[in-house]
């Protein structure tokens, strides 16, 4: 295997925090993203899918979004905006 994976988390003013994933590596299709966090939809030889799926959910759940990008010669993108967590919004 191996390859390069680049992290990036930026908190801007408003109430969202993006966490950045970018993968150098082989890059999706854009049906291979829109079947991303499908039960049973998977890339790898021996994987099922369930992972996405359930990260799909929970980041949904908590209010969050998921965008993906795929660029020939750049790699695949991940960006997750989740809410900021406020102490005083749950007491």
């Amino acid at each position: 295997m191996g390859g390069e994976i680049d992290i990036t988390l930026d908190g801007d003013r408003t109430s969202n925090i993006t966490i950045t994933i970018q993968n150098k590596g082989i890059v999706m299709t854009q049906r291979q993203i829109n079947q991303l966090g499908e039960p049973f939809f998977t890339t790898k030889e021996n994987g099922t899918g369930l992972g996405m799926m359930v990260a799909f959910s929970i980041i949904k759940g908590i209010g969050g979004e998921i965008a993906v990008k795929s660029v020939q010669g750049k790699g695949t993108f991940f960006s997750i905006s989740l809410p900021k967590y406020d102490e005083k919004s749950i007491l």
